[in-house]
């Protein structure tokens, strides 16, 4: 399962799996907001033009609203107010979720550590 530790590899991940599925958010209300706003933006905003909707909630990755949009529950369940996303599928599995999800409750890193990127941990 792929692992995500930082603001730019997150980035990757979502643009990566919509181009692998032959899917775009150009024909979208928010567009691919996640390449377009800042990592402060990013932790702390709405999705843009959904006021109130805020993106996520940082170390909570579950109850967020861009994983709820990707699991479809929520203001995105078959009640809610907005279809799940990617609007008309195809989905991410829950497996192609947690990466996401896990980022999340690890704090929303914007950046790798060195362990991370492969490096030597900055206590050996």
């Amino acid at each position: 399962m792929a692992s995500i530790h930082s603001f730019e590899e997150l980035q990757d991940y979502l643009t990566g799996w919509l181009a692998e599925h032959g899917k775009s958010a150009d024909r979208s209300r928010h567009k691919a907001f996640w390449d377009t706003m800042t990592y402060q933006e990013f932790i702390t905003k709405d999705v843009p033009r959904f006021p109130g909707v805020k993106i996520l909630i940082k170390g909570d990755g579950l109850p967020s609203q861009i994983v709820q949009s990707l699991l479809g529950v929520g203001l995105f369940g078959p009640d809610g107010e907005y279809p799940r996303m990617p609007r008309g599928g195809p989905y991410m599995s829950y497996s192609e979720i947690q990466p996401i999800i896990d980022w999340i409750n690890n704090g929303c890193p914007e950046f790798a550590t060195r362990s991370e990127e492969g490096g030597e941990s900055p206590s050996s």
